[in-house]
């Protein structure tokens, strides 16, 4: 490294470095009284309470999803089981009703059957009938919901991708 001699008072100050040498300096900050990193701080902490409340409330709300889903299908289990019920009900009125068009009431005195109260005997037990498959299809329907909110839709229907006619899903 070569060294040549300035005198400092006849050269301006900007010429008293050469090309081979460094300048090096240091600077130092200490914030004690930084509000605005402060502010920053608590509009960041601020926004994270807020997204940690946004996140629980989503996850509540899905787990009252489930917890109305799970409930609905008891409910619609026993409507459908009511309705079944009723069903065969109306089968059994309906028997009753071929049989005394065809031996007659056993009642001389009282009303006999005609071909109409067959007939309306007949469409209460479809009405009936109706009942219950739309039950059915309700019940099924909240079933494949709930798998869907669970996750499980996939692996019921893999598991069933075999089986030639579908059967309820089981919901845990």
């Amino acid at each position: 490294m070569q060294r040549t001699y300035v005198d400092p008072t006849t050269t301006p100050p900007h010429s008293l470095l050469t090309a081979n040498e460094w300048f090096v300096g240091v600077q130092i900050s200490v914030p004690l009284f930084d509000k605005y990193r402060g502010d920053k701080a608590r509009e960041s902490l601020a926004e994270a309470a807020k997204a940690l409340h946004d996140a629980e409330n989503s996850q509540n709300d899905a787990l009252d999803g489930l917890a109305k889903s799970r409930r609905a299908i008891t409910e619609l289990q026993a409507q459908a089981d009511v309705a079944g019920l009723q069903q065969q009900l109306a089968q059994q009125q309906l028997e009753v009703v071929r049989v005394q068009l065809q031996n007659g009431t056993g009642n001389p005195e009282g009303p006999q059957m005609t071909p109409k109260d067959e007939q309306n005997a007949r469409i209460s037990e479809r009405e009936k009938y109706l009942a219950v498959i739309d039950a059915n299809y309700q019940l099924h329907q909240t079933e494949v919901q709930l798998l869907r909110q669970t996750g499980h839709l996939q692996m019921w229907l893999r598991a069933r991708a075999g089986v030639q006619s579908p059967t309820a899903p089981v919901v845990q």
